[in-house]
């Protein structure tokens, strides 16, 4: 059973540059990912309660092996900024009580990192013997851990050549092990995450170290 708690009681010692921050966002869920050291993190689970925001589970988790700050494609960081999220998806079946939009994936689905590609960052369905533009691509359904369920952050959505690609909230291969760029908490905390997620309250993720997440209170972005 998750508790609930004021953002006072948030995580990582930027708790006032925080709540500036949600209050800024149009949405009435939040996933805070604060970086700490390497590639571990910590998240928490915010959503708007009786006019103010309330934590209401942290969950340990993982980012890129390089950190945060992502710039381009295969840095091994993860991207901070503000994002919205896009659809969810699995190799597994939606968990009981999910809300949240969610396909499973099939062998044909793929998600294109070749940034000379018109599709780069675009999920596309691939059979075999199609014609196609790209030359390098993520072949989703052949992570069978990360995968069994995850989330699309939107991150470069307007597909910026070699910014960075296929970038996700997925479940980690574990907690002593870094992504190349996504983000990761157990199989566990993913379920809930993707059961707690209200597609009508338009959720948000937020990234970045204690002192980025003051920096984009102030209303410097950094997606």
């Amino acid at each position: 059973m998750v508790t609930q708690e004021s953002v006072s009681a948030g995580i990582s010692g930027c708790d006032t540059a925080l709540t500036r921050l949600l209050n800024q966002l149009p949405s009435g869920q939040a996933i805070v990912v604060i970086g700490k050291t390497g590639f571990r993190a910590e998240m928490g689970l915010y959503e708007q309660k009786s006019g103010g925001w309330s934590l209401i589970k942290k969950i340990p988790a993982s980012v890129g092996a390089g950190g945060m700050g992502k710039t381009k494609e295969g840095d091994q960081k993860s991207p901070t900024g503000i994002f919205s999220l896009g659809i969810a998806f699995g190799l597994i079946a939606q968990p009981a009580g999910v809300r949240y939009p969610y396909v499973c994936l099939t062998p044909e689905d793929y998600w294109v990192d070749d940034s000379r590609s018109a599709d780069y960052n675009r999920w596309v369905h691939y059979h075999d013997g199609d014609q196609k533009d790209w030359q390098s691509a993520e072949r989703l359904c052949q992570e069978t851990i990360c995968y069994r369920h995850a989330v699309v952050i939107n991150y470069n959505a307007v597909r910026e050549p070699g910014k960075g690609s296929a970038i996700f909230l997925h479940v980690w291969k574990g907690e002593d092990q870094p992504t190349g760029g996504c983000t990761a908490v157990s199989e566990g905390n993913m379920a809930l995450i993707l059961q707690w997620l209200d597609p009508r309250q338009a959720p948000f993720i937020v990234q970045g170290t204690p002192e980025e997440i003051m920096e984009m209170a102030k209303g410097k972005r950094h997606s």
